[in-house]
């Protein structure tokens, strides 16, 4: 089991609710899906980023968040997204959600800060 003490940040998982827009993109509000958890939130070395089409860097960060696995979080998908609970203004979106060890007590979220929802 995965020791408290490394769960020093807190985070919020948000989906966006409403309808698709033809496009197959779906508009809305984000809505909270279930009450803030303690996550650890980390983010990973920094590597140059650079846009395929404009050749000119991106200011994309990546990071890892491990959360507890509960009956909340295993809903949790690449469509929501991951809020900052100290700083609401920090979005990440989710890339993709792991349970590495397959024993459901731990997930590991990896997200990116500076791209689009995120």
């Amino acid at each position: 089991m995965p020791s408290a003490n490394k769960y020093r940040d807190r985070v919020r998982f948000q989906r966006r609710t409403g309808s698709e827009d033809g496009f197959g993109n779906t508009v809305g509000e984000w809505t909270d899906l279930f009450a803030a958890r303690s996550a650890e939130l980390l983010p990973l070395p920094m590597k140059t980023n650079v846009d395929p089409v404009t050749g000119r860097p991106q200011s994309v960060t990546f990071y890892n968040c491990k959360v507890r696995f509960d009956s909340d979080t295993r809903t949790v998908t690449t469509d929501d997204r991951v809020i900052d609970d100290h700083n609401p203004d920090r979005t990440f979106k989710i890339r993709s959600v792991l349970d590495l060890n397959g024993r459901r007590s731990e997930l590991l979220i990896q997200l990116e800060q500076g791209g689009a929802d995120g």
